[in-house]
C-alpha cells in the first residue's frame, strides 16, 4: 500500500476476521449440535501503560438453532460501585 495502515486499522482488521472466524466456527458447530445455544462476545482489550487494561465489547450476540440474533448487554446501576 501506498501508506502503511494506523495500529487502529490493523485492530479494526484483526478485530472483523476473528469475530467472522468465530461466527462461522460456532455455525458449523451448531449444525453438528442443534440443541446447544451460544453466547458471543468479541471485542479489544487494550493494554495500557502503568499496567492499566481497558475493554472494548464490539458485538454480543446470541446463536440458537442456526440463528444469530443480538445480544443487548446493558450496566446495571444496582452493581456500580
Amino acid at each position: 500500500p501506498a501508506k502503511a495502515p494506523s495500529l487502529f486499522e490493523v485492530t479494526i482488521a484483526a478485530y472483523e476476521t476473528i469475530t467472522m472466524d468465530l461466527e462461522r466456527h460456532v455455525k458449523r458447530d451448531a449444525e453438528e449440535f442443534e440443541d446447544r445455544q451460544y453466547a458471543l462476545f468479541t471485542g479489544v482489550q487494550i493494554h495500557g501503560p502503568n499496567g492499566s487494561d481497558y475493554c472494548w465489547l464490539g458485538k454480543a450476540s446470541l446463536l440458537i438453532k442456526g440463528e444469530f440474533s443480538p445480544l443487548v448487554v446493558s450496566a446495571n446501576p444496582a452493581s456500580q460501585v
